[in-house]
């Protein structure tokens, strides 16, 4: 599939641009048009957003439809990473689904690293077709879970959104874990300019070893994180990340913004 263009027919492209361009984007009705789409045509479409080409899958992932139906989808926090990546820097993307960040930042600093951390196989096989669609040089891909052990771990694979998939000791699925520092040095990475982590719910075991094992010369000056699971944390992220000198910079429906300087 990887290599066969997978264009919309004439009647999803129609109703694509009229999403787009209408309130139909919006989260209300963003579902509903997605159902339509796909009711109109192949359910796997091959897209542009923001620089960088994407395989959407309608059926059973809110990043893919989100990318496709919506233009401004997740604006504040690219744009923020984006700005925080210099030429030449490095974007870690912890929890990198299908790359929506990690490619939309490749993308947009092709002179920059970029290191993208997705552990679910399904998951890590359409971000590798999609790094294989946009051709980018500059990224590579993690297939291992960030987490504060080294061995393996239980993942539940949510079939109704990919992007919930989550650890759970119920999990049958099994993918191999490592606290974060040791993901990095593995990857020859030695700083970190800009962080994106959205691990549902598991941010705190990831970030807390992170920051009590790497210099503080390499801790990343912009961070996004995920704040919508704080009740499935052992430890406070935003707490910790505050005591650490961050400071917020915005926040969204799902992320919060951060800035050390």
């Amino acid at each position: 599939m990887r290599d066969k263009p997978c264009p919309p027919n004439g009647v999803q492209a129609a109703l694509i641009a009229l999403t787009r361009s209408t309130f139909l984007k919006g989260g209300v009705t963003r579902k509903a048009m997605a159902d339509l789409v796909r009711s109109a045509g192949p359910g796997v479409i091959d897209t542009v957003f923001r620089g960088a080409r994407f395989r959407v899958h309608l059926g059973d992932n809110l990043t893919e439809r989100n990318l496709l139906l919506d233009p401004r989808t997740e604006r504040e926090e690219l744009d923020f990473l984006i700005a925080a990546t210099p030429p030449g820097g490095v974007f870690v993307d912890c929890g990198a689904n299908i790359g929506m960040y990690a490619l939309v930042v490749a993308a947009a600093r092709p002179l920059a690293r970029i290191l993208a951390i997705e552990p679910v196989p399904l998951i890590g096989e359409r971000l590798q077709t999609n790094l294989a669609l946009c051709g980018f040089a500059n990224v590579a891909i993690c297939p291992q879970a960030a987490g504060d052990e080294e061995g393996e771990i239980a993942f539940i694979r949510d079939t109704h959104n990919l992007g919930e998939s989550h650890i759970d000791p119920a999990g049958t699925l099994k993918v191999p874990v490592r606290p974060l520092a040791a993901i990095l040095r593995s990857h020859g990475i030695a700083a970190v300019d800009s962080l994106k982590i959205d691990i549902e719910g598991y941010e705190d075991r990831a970030l807390a070893p992170f920051f009590r094992d790497w210099p503080q010369a390499g801790w990343p000056r912009a961070l996004v994180f995920e704040h919508v699971h704080p009740d499935q944390w052992r430890t406070d992220c935003m707490a910790l990340l505050q005591n650490l000198g961050y400071r917020s910079q915005g926040v969204t429906e799902y992320n919060t913004l951060l800035r050390r300087e």
